[in-house]
Parts: C-alpha cells; sequence; structure tokens
C-alpha cells in the first residue's frame, strides 16, 4: 500500500517536472527505475548533450549515483519508482530508458517510450510476455532483436513501433576501460574466476553454487560470486550459506555497484545471465555457462511461440564452453589451458555477428534521439 506522504512528494515532483519541461521547452526525458541503470543511461545522454540536446534525468532510487553530490547531473530529480505510473501525467515528447516493464499505462497520450536495451539477450524468452508492451522505439543491440522487434509487433499487435540499428554501450564502456582493472592474485592460485548466476527459480546459485564454489576452491582458483541483483531478494539464503562457508578461503561476495572485479577475472560462470555477452563480447574472454535443471530460463508464454531462436541458445555455444553442473571445473581448466588469442577471436567474431557499431553506439544512439525530436 502506498504511503500518503509519500504519493503527495510525488504528485509535486511531477508537477516541479512539468514546469521545467514547458520553461526549457525540454523534449526528452531519461529515466532510470534502479541505480544500476546509470552505466546504460548515463553513456547515451553523455553524448546526447554534447550533440546539443536538452534532457531531464529522472530516477527511482535515492541511491543512484546521479544524485551524489559530485554527479556530473546536478539537475538530476528523484521520482520514486513505487510512483512509475504518475509519468502518465509527465507531458514529454519522448522518455528514453533502460528499464524492462515500463507500463503502457505509465505515460502521457503525447509522449513516446524508447527503450536502451539493458542486456544483449532475446527480448521473447526471459523477460515474460508483456514487459516490451510499452515502448514505441527500440534501440537494437544487434539483428537479433530487429527480427524479433518484427516478429513480437504482429503477434502482439503493436502498431508502429520503431527500431533503429544501434548496438549496446555497456560493452563499448567495458571493452574501453578494462585495462585499468586489476584484481590482487594470491600466491598459488591459477587464476581468478567470477560466478555469476541468474536469477529465478532454476538458477544454478541455487541448485549447484556451493558445490561449484568448493570445486573452484578445492582445485587452487580464486573465486569471486557476484549474485544477480534479484538473487539478493529471492536467494539471499544461499547467499549467506556460501559466504559464511567460504569466506576464509580465497572467496569474495561481491556486492558493489561497479562490476570492475568481475570483469578483470580470468573467466566467466553463468548460466543464462546476460551478462556472459557483456563479458565475452567487451573483454576477449572465455565463458563456462552452465546447463540447470528446468533447461533454459523461460519466462514468456506466448512470445516464444515466433520464430525465432533466442540468441543466447545459440551465442553461449560460440563464446566459451556449456558444461553440466558436475563439469564446471573441469571446463574452467580447459579454458584457462587453451591460448587467450584463440578466444580473443572467437568472441570477436560472434560479437561482430550480434552487436551494431561496437566501440560507437552511444554516440549513435544519441544521433538517433536527436532524430526523433528534430522537426
Amino acid at each position: 500500500m502506498y504511503h500518503p506522504i509519500k504519493a503527495i512528494e510525488s504528485i509535486v515532483t511531477v508537477s516541479h517536472i512539468n514546469k521545467m519541461i514547458k520553461a526549457e521547452s525540454i523534449k526528452v526525458l531519461f529515466y532510470d527505475r534502479f541505480r544500476v541503470h546509470s552505466v546504460y543511461s548515463s553513456p547515451v545522454l553523455d553524448n546526447f548533450l554534447k550533440v546539443g540536446g536538452t534532457a531531464l534525468y529522472v530516477v527511482g532510487e535515492k541511491e543512484h549515483p546521479a544524485l551524489d553530490d559530485t554527479s556530473k547531473y546536478p539537475g538530476t530529480i528523484y521520482l520514486d519508482k513505487a510512483f512509475e505510473l504518475f509519468f502518465r501525467f509527465i507531458k514529454v515528447p519522448l522518455i528514453i530508458t533502460p528499464a524492462s516493464g515500463f507500463s503502457p499505462d505509465a505515460k502521457h497520450s503525447h509522449t513516446k517510450v524508447g527503450h536502451i536495451y539493458h542486456s544483449p539477450v532475446s527480448m521473447h524468452y526471459i523477460y515474460g510476455d508483456k514487459p516490451f508492451d510499452g515502448y514505441d522505439i527500440f534501440f537494437a543491440v544487434g539483428p537479433h532483436h530487429v527480427r524479433e522487434v518484427e516478429l513480437l509487433s504482429a503477434l502482439r499487435g503493436w502498431e508502429g513501433r520503431r527500431c533503429f540499428q544501434s548496438g549496446y554501450p555497456r560493452i563499448d564502456i567495458i571493452s574501453k576501460e578494462h585495462r585499468k582493472i586489476e584484481v590482487s592474485k594470491e600466491a598459488g592460485t591459477k587464476g581468478t574466476i567470477a560466478f555469476a548466476p541468474s536469477w529465478g527459480e532454476n538458477n544454478i546459485l541455487r541448485s549447484h553454487g556451493l558445490q561449484i564454489i568448493k570445486s573452484l576452491l578445492d582445485n587452487q582458483y580464486r573465486v569471486i560470486l557476484r549474485p544477480h541483483k534479484h538473487s539478493f531478494d529471492f536467494d539471499m539464503d544461499v547467499i549467506e550459506e556460501a559466504n559464511n562457508a567460504f569466506k576464509k578461503l580465497d572467496f569474495e561476495l561481491d556486492e558493489t555497484v561497479s562490476f570492475a572485479k568481475i570483469y578483470s577475472c580470468d573467466i566467466l560462470i553463468s548460466d543464462w545471465s546476460g551478462i556472459a555477452y557483456e563479458f565475452a563480447f567487451a573483454l576477449g574472454k572465455p565463458v563456462v555457462s552452465v546447463d540447470v535443471k528446468g533447461g533454459q530460463k523461460i519466462q514468456s508464454v506466448l512470445n516464444t511461440k515466433i520464430d525465432a531462436r533466442p540468441m543466447e541458445d545459440v551465442c553461449r555455444y560460440e563464446i566459451g564452453i556449456v558444461s553440466q553442473p558436475e563439469n564446471v571445473c573441469a571446463a574452467v581448466t580447459k579454458l584457462i589451458e587453451e591460448k587467450s588469442l584463440v578466444w580473443a577471436e572467437k568472441t570477436k567474431s560472434a560479437r561482430d555477428k550480434y552487436l551494431y557499431n561496437f566501440g560507437r553506439s552511444s554516440k549513435v544512439i544519441a544521433e538517433q534521439i536527436m532524430s526523433l525530436i528534430e522537426p
């Protein structure tokens, strides 16, 4: 149940936003529901401002970095994400957001909503059936998204949707900055392994996480566990058990906002998380993708009927080894022993297949946004 005082505060905030939009003739509003969304929005916003755009930045969490005293976005406005439906009263021509599940009821009748993807994976398996119904414009990561938007438009009765060949700014940023990242390596370890599972009923953290971590530690690997954001809501018992069992060993639980420690690792282990493709495409490093009980992560029902195989079902075989849970450590050892240049070339080939505009996607999307608001 909504707190009445917070509701009143949100109404006042919406009124303030509308006054700013009118006074400054603002046509674009960037919106982050969660603080982690900043890594997807800010590169595009920066480039949009560089090409002469004017925008408001609205965030749904008080912990969002744009609200820090040292933020480069001093005019950022906080609107509690619990009142996201209040966006229907904000009179702005275009909202840009990396948040999935933006409700069709949360936009003004004269507003278009554009979606910057926060994962390169396909649209029709892991998200459920309705999360993309509220968007009018899609900034496609790669050809698979263009095809999926076309097919989902026909299936779900979407009319007038636009889809740009855009790319994935997050991967560009990681690729540019990863050489600056270093993690200390304890004497006697074979390498540092990132363990970054997805979330949901059949995730590998819950089903085999403790066994996988123990096996890696027993074989002299350093392990950094990076649970999915939602696992801290649904899998906290397993996370705490792992931390208590292994915290005195060469193990670390990464709860930071930054992914710097994960990107510095030699190999990443996951199941169906999109971080696997960020790791492989940006860094040229291999991934061990673990098959989980219950099979592929599928939350859609109707959307799976479109004639398109999800990219994550294909690409996981192109960026490393697909393994059963009991063979994960052996797969890690195999990848460690293989030459890194081999996997750098293989992951580049996969990246070229699935990503548009590598290295310049933020600028491309900024220009595409500008084209939407220019007379």
